[in-house]
């Protein structure tokens, strides 16, 4: 039986070592590529809901994505807003989008996603995070901290609270029916939503890095902390969060999203990491995914993750049951004219292949390939390669 140890990479430019890796396995969604550029230039944020993808597309504004063959996304809206989109939150038949400074809040009626139509807009300071829940709006409005709107009649936008966070608010979540704000260089806040046209703060925790994003699940907060990689804190007691772990390697870490024991973290020109969180207290890298740009931002609709990158593409990874355990953690692939495609691998033993196809739709075919009975470090080329070669690589293992 021929099985597919997840090890695949979108050819990248950029070059790497190997991570470390654990003893235990752990899975890793495979990776079905996905266009690139198809939101355009500077895509930040996604909403997946039903068919649709929603794409907060930067100076693109609002891209309307039909993903109903999900390896062959189809553009068939646009509102272009008018500043720059980096946050998405759908509610019904609204869209409501971070705008940056210039556009601040947008809401748009999307009922018909080929057409999308203009319904209210309102000015603030830079809205970098947008939420809707009721029928309130939440906004992170960076130097403006957190915004509450009532958008009952959404042409009459009410201010019903404001918290001013003391730097630069940079995204608004809610789980559970508690608030969290995440602020830059001031941490984590935490609000109690009891009289939702008010949160209540009842916590903070002040992190290390430039803390950008926040997913909870249980009682356990993933930070994406900038330079300080993910950071997990305890926040069963919301007045007193505590640090229980964190991982460094997860550098420049922007965007996270968790989904049972894995977070996944969106971490600018390194990649989008997959990291083993089933022990909070010491979280470790099991895989790293390039993309055509920086990795921006992800989001999870049944049995599929969809990632948007800088470059506007839209790409797709999927869990499957025919997979097993990663043995080991996915390496950055490097490329030369005089050695061709290279990969540092570490293997167990068995027979292994480094496969190739040029696109979604072409057959693997078979560049390299060895046999080994000893664990260790394997350095894997592609010699044919001599001009960096487009599509995707694989490791197999009998």
């Amino acid at each position: 039986m021929h099985m597919k140890i997840k090890c695949l990479f979108l050819l990248s430019p950029i070059l790497a070592g190997v991570l470390s890796w654990g003893a235990q396995p752990t899975l890793a969604p495979l990776f079905l590529g996905g266009p690139a550029g198809i939101a355009g230039n500077g895509a930040l944020g996604i909403f997946v809901n039903g068919p649709y993808a929603y794409v907060a597309a930067g100076t693109n504004g609002l891209v309307i994505l039909d993903i109903t063959d999900s390896q062959r996304p189809v553009k068939i809206g646009v509102y272009d807003t008018p500043g720059i989109a980096t946050d998405v939150f759908i509610q019904g038949n609204l869209a409501f989008v971070a705008d940056g400074s210039k556009g601040s809040l947008q809401i748009i009626d999307v009922q018909h996603p080929e057409s999308p139509k203009f319904v209210a807009s309102k000015l603030y300071n830079e809205v970098q995070g947008v939420l809707a829940a009721g029928h309130y709006v939440y906004l992170a409005t960076g130097i403006g901290g957190l915004l509450v709107l009532d958008f009952n009649d959404p042409s009459h936008l009410v201010t019903t609270g404001v918290y001013d966070t003391p730097r630069n608010a940079t995204s608004v979540k809610l789980f559970d029916n508690v608030l969290y704000v995440t602020d830059s260089f001031a941490g984590l806040f935490i609000f109690d939503m009891a009289d939702p046209s008010r949160p209540a703060k009842i916590g903070q925790f002040d992190t290390a890095g430039y803390l950008g994003d926040v997913h909870v699940l249980g009682r356990f907060a993933y930070l994406a902390d900038g330079a300080s990689g993910l950071s997990i804190v305890d926040v069963s007691v919301p007045a007193t969060p505590v640090l229980v772990g964190r991982n460094l390697s997860t550098k420049f870490a922007y965007k996270v999203l968790v989904d049972g024991g894995r977070a996944f973290v969106a971490t600018g020109i390194t990649g989008w990491q997959m990291v083993d969180v089933s022990d909070p207290v010491a979280p470790v890298v099991r895989a790293i995914y390039h993309l055509n740009g920086a990795a921006a931002h992800a989001a999870k609709s049944g049995d599929k993750y969809w990632v948007v990158d800088g470059d506007g593409g839209v790409n797709i990874l999927q869990e499957g049951s025919n997979q097993i355990s990663q043995e080991f953690t996915l390496i950055n692939p490097g490329w030369s004219k005089t050695a061709g495609f290279t990969v540092l691998v570490p293997v167990i033993s068995g027979s292994y292949a480094l496969e190739h196809r040029a696109s979604v739709d072409a057959p693997w075919t078979v560049r390299s390939s060895f046999s080994t009975t000893l664990p260790g470090v394997r350095r894997v080329n592609d010699v044919s390669a001599n001009a960096r070669p487009n599509g995707f690589y694989r490791m197999t293992r009998n």
